[in-house]
Parts: C-alpha cells; structure tokens; sequence
C-alpha cells in the first residue's frame, strides 16, 4: 500500500486496517487536497481568554525522520550526520492527514488559515508531543513571531504564521506518548510498537510504506488527539495549562489567594536580589549516594524502604521561614543562637574537614561548593578537605555537623535569619484533600488515581520553581538560534512581587528538600553501615532493621499528631499517613557502581529476572542486553552494552537559515534544519577518583579513627 505525494495526479484518500486491542479498525488517511477543512470548520466552536479567541477543537502533529551520514559536508563545522523528515501527520478531532514534502505541509497551513479565518487573534492550536523535536525540523519553513521555552532548544509554546500555536503536549502532560495516551480513558489509538518500525530504515519521501508503517504514523496523532480530547471535557484550549504542574498551580492558587493574607506575608517577606542568590546557591535536591564499602560487590538478600510521599510529608509537618530574613553579625555566638531556632541562610567556610567514622554517606556535595582545597571525595561527596565553603540552611549544617569533624572556629561570611512557621493553612488543607482523593482511588478508578497522585508529586515541583530564570531568545535568521537574555534580578524580583496573583514564595522550596534530606539521615543514621544504597527517599540496606524503621516512624508520628492539619487520612477504616517508612521490596541480589547506578533481582522471583537503573542507559533495553551476556555478574566496570542494544542515543542538531535542496538515491526533496539522532554504546565505569576511594578504603578508615581521637 502507498501513500502517494510525490507525484499529484497519483493522490487519492489512503484506507488502512490498524490492529488495536479492541479489535481491527479501517481508517482514511487523507491528502491535503481532500481534507475535509470545511466539513471541520462548520462545527468548531471559538473560546476565548482576556487577549485572543482560539479555536476549541483538538490538533496535533507529528513528523518521521531518518538519519543518515552528512555526505553534503561543505565546511569544518557541519555535523557528521544529518536527518530529514520523509512523513508528516496531522490530525483535527478524528481526522488525519498526511503529506510527504514541506511543500504540502505549507499548503495544509495555507488551507487552515483561509479556512478557520485565522489571524493574530484568532488561532488555532497544535499540540506536538516535544516539540522541541519537530520543530527543528520546521523552524526554517515557518514564520514564527514568538518562542516561550525554559531551556535552549526546548520550546514549549511558539506563534507562527498569524494565527497558529504550537503548544508542546509532552510539558502537558509530563509522560511518555505512549502513557499519556493509555492513561487517557477510552482512548483505543495507542501509540504503536517501535521496534517494529525500526527507526534506522533509510525511508525518503518517495518510499512506499506499508500499511503497518503508516498504521504507526497515524496512531501517534490520532491517539495524541484522543488524550487532548478528554482534557477539553474539563477545560478549554483558551484555559489549558503549558504543563502538567499548571493545572496544580491553578488550584493551589485559587486556594492561597482566597485568603488575603497568604500575599500580603509572600511579599512582606520578599527576598532581594542578594538573598534570592543565597537561596538559589543553597538549593539542594535528593540526596542520591551508595556505599563506598559495598560498591562493586555482588550482594545478596537486600531489603528497601520507602518513605511515602516524603515531600508532600515535609510540606504538612515541617517549618519553613514565614517571616522576612534579617541579617545579622556574623559571629558564633549569633550562629549558634540563630540556628538552634530560626530558619536561616548560611555562607560559611569550615576548615580540616573529615567524615566521622559512623557517617555512611558523606552530605557535603562537592558540586555545591563554592570554594573547596585538598579535597578527597567519594563519588562526588567530599570526605576530607583542607576547607570547604558553601551555601546552606540551618538544617543542612546541623547535619554536616553531626556527620564530619571540622575545627570549632568556622569563617562566617554571612548568616540570614527568619522565624519559622507553618505553611499557609489553604495550602496543607488542599494537598490533604488530594492525598485523601489518592488513597480513596487506590483501588478504583486509574485514570483518576493517576491525576491526582501526579498533582501530589507536582506541589514540590511548583514551590521550586525559579522566579528569576534567563529569557530564552529566539532568532531565525541567526546560525545560533538560541541564546539566553541577561538578568535583572531587581527588575525580576519585582515584577514577581507585584502580581496580584503570586502565591508562593521561593524560599520555602529550599526548605522542603532541606526537611526531606534531615528526614532521610534520620533513617541513614539509624541503619548505620548497613546502608548500601539511599536516594532521596528511600534506603536500600542489608541486616534486620525492622526496629529501627519502627522507631522513626514512631517519632514521625509523634510529630504528626501534634501537627494542626492532620497528615494522614482516614479511608474505609484504615489510617493512611504521608511520611512513613513502608516497605519497598526485597532483593535476593544487589549490585551498585554509585549514584544513580544499579541492578538488582527482586527475592522470590522464580524468573530471577534482572532490573537496573543507570543513568543514561534503557532500562528494559539495557537490562536485555546483560541478561543475555552474564546477568547482573556482567554488571561490572568495563562491560560496554553497543549501540542498539543500549537505548542510547547521541543528538546532532544542524542548523541552516534557509530552505535547501537535497538529492538522496535520485529523490530530490527539500529540507533545512534537523537533527539527526544516532545511537550510541554505553560503557560501565567509575570515574578515576572514585575507584582510588574505594581501594584506599582501609587506609581511609584508619586515618578516621586517628582522627576521631584527636577531636
């Protein structure tokens, strides 16, 4: 079956059978020539927010590319491999079109616009799961008047062509394609099987494609289409959030701001431009590490807790700054005074700094450091310095005290303080009612299980938002697209202060990882060295310790009852706590290279079948690939997964300033920008540091003992 653009007089509607779990189901596809434009536009319907209308209908968009070398290198600075887009797909409601060329994809722009009648102030919105991807492709066939993106390269929303937006699904969504399409109810067009497309097959905009083939292009827009339909039933494409945290931001706003109150605190106690640089310098997230006495040993019969919803947990309990930061005299007895009650903000230097014995994980982040000397570190963690000087909040160093040794007099350079307090009442009662929401749909419906657990975990990701980030900038024409804007934090700063509508302040941010991390070392330092392996909130350890969990759970709860907005619900009888330590599973074996490097088989698993998590390498794919040379014994330093069996893949982006034509096996098409994605090995390793820390372990400890002798 073809799918004919190329030459115009071979167009016809294309009718494939797709296989979907609900059984066969025979489409159209249709040609920009025969799209129904028309027949949609007599029955969309217009909304409107306070600047423009847009049309309330469903779109979206998606294109195929294949890489191949760059034969075509005309200078030095042309990147070895080039892509090209051989298919596009769009889609209206339930309605699909595709083309083969730029060409008919302006023609369909073309067509919508006189059609929908678009301009400036009327738009049609065109959702595109990354954006970021497509529209290197496209960027040199549009003309596009404005960019919002956080990051380079990464576009979450753009206006082009007086009257169409793309907005980027994947920030909506915050999930893979695949899952937000089968966590969206009644959807049956799912995202279709990769690997039996085969991304590498050299496919030009002549090539034939197979029913198959083209079953899988369509899928992606028309189940994308399916998803954006079913958030329309609640919202409207004028009301619809960038991402998936604003659909929480605008309940928790509507929430904060209901009392007049929460404002006037978040900007009485606004922070300058020096605090807010403190505050950013001391922002910290999970503290991720592994046990350098275990790393790289094959263990067996490990346990793992977890603590349930840990950041949520610390919003209900904990205190946080509620008053404005004050500076006051660097001195020690200031110091100790200050925070021994009050939140504050620390820019300190410590001096011959070394682990304590007892200490399993060193805190001290060597890449949070402002200035350090001598260092020595354990993956990145610093066990012994000549001096360290950082940026931190009074719970962090209360617990750097309790884990390293350093000399009494410490250089205090600068120490702000605020009264602690609770957060804000509407807030902890709204994310108690999505907690309670959660717990009720447990067992119940999925779909809105999944919403609001992901509105849960999204209330950490609004509070640490940044206020003062870069503009990106945006500029066709240039051979370097993209650029960061200067900051004026005092121009920032006020402009976030002066919204009627600002509901949180970011210091408090700060102090929920803060709070989580003191949390997390509670459990650490009561597990000892049997501790093999913590991130953010969990730990893996060997040994009996079920005692011990019992006991931090019990002084969490301690803390719980004592809380004024109770952080637990109670549902069909049972009692159901943010915060406590539950079980995560046992392992019969376990292995870890460091942070954010394991593999694992899960006890009583009569599949023995192996797990990893590795930064950078396909969990399943990856995973695949060592079960079949050695299992988790191949899980070593030294062991290289190829390419295609990794899941890895190396990223070059090209970028040109006009259209231009290519000839590719006698098919002659246009292109301009694009990336081409190759894949690449995966080499397991540890850095040079790390593995001498390791072998330098016994000499290590007992240096450690001298020293706690000598303190």
């Amino acid at each position: 079956m073809t799918l004919s653009i190329i030459c115009k007089e071979e167009r016809k509607i294309e009718w494939i059978t797709i296989d979907l779990k609900s059984g066969p189901e025979t489409v159209p596809i249709y040609n920009v020539d025969d799209f129904p434009y028309t027949e949609i536009y007599q029955h969309s319907t217009l909304c409107a927010d306070r600047h423009k209308s847009f049309y309330n209908i469903p779109c979206t968009f998606d294109i195929e590319s294949t890489t191949v070398e760059n034969t075509l290198k005309s200078t030095p600075d042309k990147k070895a491999y080039m892509g090209f887009m051989y298919i596009w797909q769009f889609c209206i409601e339930d309605k699909v079109v595709m083309g083969r060329t730029w060409e008919e994809f302006d023609t369909l722009l073309t067509r919508l616009h006189q059609t929908f009648s678009l301009n400036d102030n009327k738009v049609l919105v065109i959702y595109v799961h990354y954006l970021a991807f497509e529209f290197q492709f496209m960027r040199n066939f549009l003309d596009v008047t404005s960019v919002f993106a956080r990051k380079k390269r990464v576009p979450m929303k753009l206006e082009c062509n007086h009257g169409f937006e793309f907005r980027c699904s994947y920030f909506l969504s915050n999930m893979s394609l695949d899952k937000f399409i089968k966590n969206t109810p009644n959807a049956i067009f799912n995202k279709q099987s990769g690997e039996d497309f085969d991304y590498k097959k050299l496919r030009l905009p002549n090539t034939v494609l197979t029913a198959e083939e083209l079953g899988y292009c369509y899928c992606d827009v028309r189940g994308l289409s399916e998803a954006i339909s079913y958030l329309l039933k609640s919202d409207t494409i004028a009301t619809m959030p960038l991402t998936s945290t604003g659909f929480l931001r605008r309940d928790v706003r509507k929430a904060v701001l209901a009392n007049p109150r929460n404002q006037v605190d978040i900007v009485r106690a606004r922070l300058d431009p020096k605090l807010y640089i403190l505050c950013k310098t001391a922002s910290r997230g999970g503290n991720t590490h592994a046990n350098a006495d275990y790393s790289d040993i094959l263990l067996t019969n490990l346990k793992s807790k977890d603590r349930k919803s840990s950041y949520p947990a610390e919003m209900m309990v904990d205190n946080y700054p509620v008053t404005p930061f004050h500076s006051y005299k660097p001195s020690q007895e200031n110091f100790d005074t200050l925070t021994n009650s009050m939140a504050c903000l620390i820019d300190v230097t410590i001096y011959h700094v070394c682990l304590k014995p007892t200490a399993v994980m060193p805190y001290l982040a060597l890449a949070k450091l402002t200035h350090v000397t001598n260092p020595i570190c354990d993956n990145g963690r610093i066990a012994s310095a000549d001096e360290c000087s950082f940026v931190c909040t009074d719970v962090d160093f209360k617990i750097i005290s309790s884990q390293y040794y350093f000399d009494k007099d410490i250089e205090i350079r600068s120490i702000y303080a605020a009264q602690y307090g609770k957060l804000n009442n509407e807030f902890r009662n709204l994310l108690r009612e999505y907690f309670y929401q959660k717990t009720k749909l447990e067992n119940g419906d999925p779909y809105l299980y999944a919403k609001f657990k992901n509105k849960i975990n999204a209330f950490f990701g609004m509070m640490l938002t940044d206020i003062c980030s870069p503009e990106i900038i945006y500029d066709s024409s240039s051979a370097e697209p993209w650029s960061k804007g200067s900051i004026d934090l005092n121009k920032m700063l006020d402009s976030y202060y002066s919204k009627r509508t600002t509901f949180l302040s970011y210091q408090h941010g700060i102090w929920v990882t803060a709070n989580a991390r003191k949390r997390l070392q509670d459990a650490l330092d009561k597990v000892g060295h049997d501790s093999i392996y913590t991130d953010t909130d969990s730990v893996k350890y060997i040994g009996d310790h079920e005692a011990d969990f019992k006991v931090v759970n019990e002084g969490w709860l301690a803390d719980c009852e004592a809380n004024d907005i109770p952080p637990y619900v109670d549902v069909n009888g049972k009692r159901t706590y943010l915060g406590t330590w539950e079980d995560d599973g046992d392992y019969s074996q376990f292995k870890t290279l460091g942070a954010k490097k394991y593999a694992y088989i899960k006890a009583n698993d009569p599949e023995e079948k192996l797990h990893i998590t590795v930064a950078g390498l396909n969990k399943s794919k990856g995973a695949a690939y060592l079960e079949a040379h050695g299992g988790i014994k191949a899980f070593k330093v030294g062991t290289v997964v190829p390419k295609g069996s990794s899941g890895r893949t190396v990223a070059y982006y090209n970028d040109e300033t006009e259209p231009h034509s290519i000839t590719i096996n006698g098919c002659t098409f246009t292109t301009a920008s694009n990336i081409a994605v190759v894949d690449a090995e995966y080499t397991f390793g540890m850095s040079d540091d790390y593995l001498e820390y390791i072998l330098n372990l016994e000499t290590r400890e007992q240096g450690e003992e001298e020293n706690e002798r000598n303190y």
